[in-house]
């Protein structure tokens, strides 16, 4: 009875040690040689990339990391009306690397700023004018509308997500010696559904374009398609690469 007592007690003497271990293994403040390091990267929506880090212990690194977001920009035409679609803006992120394995392989959470934002823009210049259509009879013009632009017509449009969201990611750090290494991760950035806004201004005939029902109507619709959609763009990906000097 004894010797069983006495075999259970050693038994969870060394239990409480192991799990003692672990737990101090990755709360300790260990850092490996060299802890602190910088980096640059480009991802697919974060473009351009600068990082600082530091090396907390052998399962822990804390990242401060700042993107200039992707620089994308296109030109359309509608009709005879020039569009421009381009992005703007960027993202500041603090992110908790985690190493359970202790090598390369790591999971990441993080916490973004975010000011990344996709915009749109068109001018009608003023006195450009505009045929809506001429009223025939038997092959003889009758009565033609036109529209005239008597002030400059702009219109502006935003789709934005919100302004701070979680991120979550997985990825591999390639350690080629003590100070330079490769970063590869995917992931998703968790902003929810964006928003659009549309804007339009000047006027046509005299006449403030806001308070011409056709324009308002073609707005309306816009934006309840947009927010129809807009649940397929609540995530952006994650999948950046980079390279980092430790020191």
């Amino acid at each position: 009875m004894l010797r069983k007592l006495h075999t259970t007690i050693l038994l969870s003497s060394l239990s409480l040690n192991v799990s003692y271990v672990k737990a101090d293994d990755f709360f300790s403040i260990n850092p490996p040689k060299n802890p602190f390091s910088i980096g640059v990267g480009f991802g697919a929506v974060e473009g351009l990339m600068f990082e600082s880090s530091v090396r907390v212990n052998k399962k822990l690194n804390l990242r401060f990391q700042h993107a200039q977001g992707l620089k994308y920009k296109k030109y359309d035409r509608y009709e005879e009306f020039d569009y421009r679609y381009y992005t703007d803006g960027s993202m500041t992120s603090f992110i908790f690397d985690f190493h359970p394995l202790e090598n390369g392989f790591f999971l990441s959470a993080g916490y973004v700023r975010n000011n990344f934002k996709v915009k749109g823009d068109s001018m009608i210049p003023e006195g450009t004018t505009r045929n809506l259509g001429t009223l025939n009879l038997i092959g003889i013009p009758l009565i033609s509308a036109n529209a005239t632009a008597t002030n400059d017509l702009t219109l502006d449009a935003k789709v934005r997500w919100k302004e701070f969201g979680p991120r979550i990611a997985t990825g591999w750090l390639f350690e080629f010696n003590d100070h330079f290494s490769l970063r590869m991760e995917v992931g998703a950035l968790i902003f929810g559904d964006p928003e659009l806004s549309i804007v339009t201004n000047g006027e046509v005939d005299g006449t403030d374009v806001n308070q011409i029902d056709a324009v308002n109507e073609e707005r309306d619709e816009q934006q309840d398609n947009f927010d129809g959609e807009a649940d397929k763009y609540d995530l952006l990906p994650i999948f950046n690469f980079g390279m980092n000097y430790r020191f």
